[in-house]
């Protein structure tokens, strides 16, 4: 078997992880090969998102798209049963296998176990709370419009909230998720005899930013008094920064053994947060701490392993019979039972359905909804049409993007290089930098972020005077988690040179203020005009142009041209032919994770 996995690492189908993890798992089970071939699918598995294998999905499929055939079900299972290195649930082994047959790395089966039974105790712990007194409550904070289309699932949420110690709001563009979250905290103040501790956080330093702008635009139209008002907070931070990251290690200074100080925690873009983060951090907050969760369920899932939003959020709409009466007692409004899985958590999710972002008419809005239903004739009818000027589509060229790319960048970027050649503020260089950006679904390759890059940089910025890669204006991101220098993975920063010739860039604090950091303290950056669709995710843009390769790729899928689409506020460009849109849309992401059974066999009605 290992001669094999050797051929697959030539052919580039393995990373050096895999082979060095094969090689450990033929030493100590004596090379079985079952055993040798599963660890090296379980790992390549794990670095592409999913927390484990499902034996039944490969046996007797090829493997790695090569000639090699899967083993057969049966004889695959027993003969991991019998192998030295892999274990049934429970036992300290390198691989796990489940009744199910699916295959795990201890570390990711634990961390399922954990998370599930973690969020089961939060999701069942009711609060006793003043039913009547929590109506008058919601009925100030959530009047009725005055033209009703439906359920209001804001108020619903706010209601799930007050009486859980976990609520996950999942909801798409526009839809209310921090309205609704502002409203709750005014709620849990309101219910509270004392003053609560709540911290804000989100995974991304631009997530955390776009948190704040929209907490302090909720907070003006809030029906509670100035005092209750000034109290709701005003600073969020990231998930690094809130459990205090320490520099060079996976460690961090809040944990099961030194939990947060706080009551109240919520965090906006948890669809980016992957299986590990997730399980620390709910493992770092008491037992007495509200958990409010806010993202978009069918948003891209985290770059590292695990999709624990979605997995969550297929429980939405399965209520228990007696919350489900809490609800309406508690809410007045109609609750019907939508389709889904019964999960331990079910009462503990709302989906946001209703986006007040784009009008009913809007081309945007239309195109992200059928893509994330994975309706390719309405989208083609919408792409085609253009009849509001809001989306734009334009075919690669045969000869390359150069030439459309120089044709059209200098108009999408033109209020940015104004504000450059008039030596414009940092501040409203950040403005202006903010309005449009190029949105790449792969990083390497001529239609990938750095080619793009390189070519901004080349023809566009090719008269500004330059010290080495560094000229003024040049905007970065950040790769890797600095504490020292308060600098987080996403966070955007933008180089200006001072009167005396000296470059720094500048970064926006919590609070707005500008921070200057030198380039030589730097940790890894990249320049920033295109960002990939991964990379974009928190963030929003009145104009994105989204680029895709000119053939099919493993990383195309629904969930990322949605999760583009929806970074537009105004206006969407898209290079790409129809072929390659055709194939992202009726391709949704399907990762392997045993968190979703987890949690529908905790579900108390099961069994």
């Amino acid at each position: 078997m290992m001669a094999t996995i050797e051929q697959w690492r030539q052919q580039q189908l393995l990373s050096d992880l895999d082979i060095h993890f094969a090689r450990l798992i033929a030493r100590l089970s004596g090379n079985q090969s079952e055993s040798v071939l599963t660890a090296c699918l379980v790992s390549k598995a794990t670095a592409e998102g999913h927390t484990c294998i499902d034996l039944h999905q490969l046996s007797g499929k090829s493997l790695m798209g090569t000639s090699v055939p899967a083993p057969a079900y049966e004889s695959w299972f027993q003969a991991l049963q019998n192998s030295p290195v892999v274990g049934a649930p429970g036992m300290f082994t390198p691989l796990i296998l489940t009744a199910a047959g699916k295959v795990f790395l201890h570390r990711y089966w634990q961390y399922e176990e954990q998370l599930a039974g973690d969020l089961l105790e939060r999701a069942q712990t009711v609060e006793a709370i003043d039913i009547s007194r929590l109506k008058q409550q919601l009925d100030t904070l959530f009047p009725p419009p005055a033209k009703r289309t439906g359920c209001d699932w804001q108020k619903v949420a706010a209601a799930v909230a007050a009486l859980r110690r976990l609520a996950i709001i999942s909801g798409g563009p526009g839809t209310g998720k921090t309205t609704t979250v502002v409203r709750i905290l005014a709620l849990l103040m309101q219910q509270s005899d004392r003053p609560l501790r709540i911290r804000l956080a989100a995974p991304t330093g631009k997530a955390a930013a776009r948190m704040i702008e929209s907490i302090q635009k909720a907070k003006t139209s809030l029906p509670v008094s100035d005092t209750l008002r000034a109290h709701i907070p005003e600073q969020a931070e990231t998930l690094h920064r809130l459990l205090g990251s320490r520099l060079h290690t996976n460690q961090f200074r809040y944990h099961e053994n030194n939990q947060l100080p706080l009551d109240v925690l919520i965090v906006d873009e948890a669809s980016m947060i992957d299986l590990s983060m997730m399980t620390r951090l709910v493992k770092a907050l008491p037992r007495h701490a509200r958990l409010i969760l806010l993202g978009d369920k069918d948003q891209l899932s985290s770059v590292e392993a695990g999709s624990v939003m979605r997995d969550i959020c297929l429980g939405a709409g399965h209520y228990t019979e007696r919350f489900r009466q809490q609800l309406t007692e508690a809410t007045g409004e109609p609750i019907v039972e939508g389709p889904a899985v019964a999960m331990c958590t079910a009462d503990s999710v709302v989906l946001l359905k209703e986006s007040h972002r784009f009008a009913s008419g809007s081309d945007i809005g239309q195109l992200a909804n059928a893509v994330n239903q994975g309706e390719w004739a309405v989208a083609r009818t919408l792409l085609a049409s253009g009849a509001t000027g809001e989306i734009h589509v334009s075919q690669p060229p045969a000869t390359g993007i150069t030439a459309y790319l120089m044709r059209q960048l200098p108009t999408y970027l033109e209020t940015y290089l104004q504000a450059l050649r008039a030596e414009a503020p940092v501040e409203q260089l950040f403005m202006h930098f903010e309005h449009f950006r190029v949105l790449c679904a792969l990083r390497e390759g001529p239609f990938g972020v750095q080619a793009v890059n390189t070519l901004i940089e080349s023809h566009l910025m090719e008269g500004v005077s330059k010290q080495g890669p560094w000229y003024h204006g040049r905007p970065i991101m950040i790769h890797e988690n600095n504490p020292e220098l308060g600098l987080f993975n996403g966070d955007v920063g933008i180089a200006k040179c001072d009167q005396k010739g000296e470059v720094h860039v500048c970064f926006t604090g919590q609070s707005g203020e500008i921070r200057k950091v030198s380039p030589l303290r730097l940790p890894a950056h990249s320049s920033a005009f295109a960002m990939t669709i991964h990379k974009s995710q928190g963030s929003e843009f009145d104009h994105v142009l989204i680029i895709l390769p000119d053939k099919t790729v493993a990383v195309l899928s629904r969930e990322l041209l949605y999760t583009g689409i929806t970074r537009a506020r105004r206006q969407v460009s898209l290079l790409a032919s129809t072929k390659v849109l055709e194939a992202a849309i009726k391709t949704p992401i399907q990762r392997n994770s045993g968190l979703a059974e987890k949690l529908s066999e905790l579900f108390p009605d099961s069994g």
